[in-house]
């Protein structure tokens, strides 16, 4: 699916949650990391990432906008163990990093 392993949860609700590859690939490839919790870092795509991305037209626009919704939780051991939408108005992100997932996807 993606160019990291994919746990069975996270493969059974990606498809419960109607999340499409592309846009999983597109989050860990440009997304931000979260300080870790309990073992496993969340991946969002910042709203000025998004917009670089779009204007460059690295990915289409649609993919971007789902992107921006979608958190993606890796495991220490980089397995994807889960992946959700969030509505990204209510959440921040504190201690952002640069993905260390871009060469994977």
């Amino acid at each position: 699916m993606v160019g990291i392993p994919t746990s069975r949860h996270a493969r059974t609700r990606l498809r419960q949650r109607g999340v499409r590859h592309e846009v999983v690939e597109c989050v860990l490839a440009h997304g931000d990391l979260e300080t870790p919790s309990r073992g496993c870092t969340r991946v969002r795509l910042s709203a000025r990432k998004a917009d670089e991305l779009v204007l460059s037209r690295e990915e289409t626009p649609d993919c971007v906008r789902k992107a921006r919704r979608l958190v993606v939780i890796v495991a220490g051991d980089e397995t994807m163990v889960t992946a959700y939408w969030s509505d990204a108005r209510l959440r921040t992100m504190p201690n952002i990093q640069a993905s260390r997932f871009a060469d994977a996807a």
